[in-house]
C-alpha cells in the first residue's frame, strides 16, 4: 500500500486520494484491541493490497463531573456546538443549540462559566427542526440545517455569528435539498451537507453573501 496516501474512513467504505476504496474487512471491538485487516480496493472493487492494524487502549481515564445545565424545557435538542470567541469577545466560550420537531428555533449560549450557561441569542427559521448546526474555525460563520419547512425549503441557512450576542441571517441555500439536511461540515470555506441520506453536496462559502 502506498505510504503517501491519506485514508478517510466513512462508514464501511473509505476514499484514498487517488479514487482507490478502503473495504473495512473485520469490524472494530474497542474493548479488544487486536489486530483488524482492511482490503484497499480499486475503481472496479479489484483486491490491491491488504492492510493490518493494529488498535490498542489509550490509557485514558478519568471521572466526568457535571458542573452545568443549559436547560430547554419546552423543546427537544437535536444538535450542539461549541466554539471560542473571536474579537472583543476573545477569552468567553459559546455554544449554539438545534431543536426537533419544534418551531424552527436554534440557541446561542455564552457558557464561559459552565455553572452559569445563559441563552444570549436566539434565530428562527421556518423549519420543524434546526437538525445540525456548526460554526466555521475562525468563529465568524454558521450554518444551520433545516427540515419540515412549510414550503420545502429544507437547505442550509448561513449565519454571521462574529458576535454571538448578535448573530443574523447572511444567505439561505436550498438549490435540491427539498429532502432535508440532516448532517453538516463546515472546513475551510466549504460547507459539506448530506441531504436526506442521498446527497452530498459541496458549496463555497468565501463569500457567504
Amino acid at each position: 500500500m502506498p505510504t503517501n496516501k491519506k485514508i478517510v474512513i466513512v462508514g464501511k467504505y473509505g476514499m484514498l486520494s487517488s479514487g482507490l476504496y478502503l473495504y473495512l474487512k473485520k469490524k472494530f471491538k474497542t474493548r479488544s484491541y487486536s489486530r483488524k485487516e482492511f482490503n484497499i480496493l480499486n475503481d472496479n472493487l479489484d483486491k490491491l493490497h491488504i492492510k493490518k492494524i493494529k488498535v490498542s487502549p489509550r490509557n485514558v481515564g478519568k471521572r466526568l463531573e457535571v458542573v452545568g445545565h443549559g436547560t430547554i424545557s419546552n423543546h427537544n435538542t437535536s444538535d450542539l456546538w461549541v466554539w471560542a470567541g473571536i474579537g472583543k469577545h476573545t477569552g468567553k466560550d459559546f455554544a449554539v443549540t438545534g431543536t426537533h420537531s419544534a418551531d424552527g428555533e436554534a440557541y446561542f449560549w455564552d457558557i464561559s462559566d459552565p455553572a452559569n450557561m445563559v441563552i444570549i441569542d436566539t434565530i428562527k427559521v421556518d423549519a420543524r427542526t434546526v437538525n445540525d448546526v456548526k460554526i466555521s474555525e475562525d468563529g465568524k460563520v454558521g450554518v444551520i440545517s433545516r427540515e419540515g419547512a412549510s414550503n420545502r425549503k429544507n437547505g442550509l441557512v448561513i449565519l454571521d455569528v462574529s458576535d454571538p450576542f448578535n448573530v443574523s441571517i447572511i444567505n439561505e441555500y436550498n438549490d435540491n435539498l427539498t429532502g432535508g439536511v440532516h448532517n453538516v461540515f463546515i472546513y475551510e470555506d466549504h460547507i459539506y451537507a448530506l441531504s436526506a441520506g442521498t446527497r452530498y453536496d459541496i458549496i463555497n462559502i468565501s463569500n457567504p453573501a
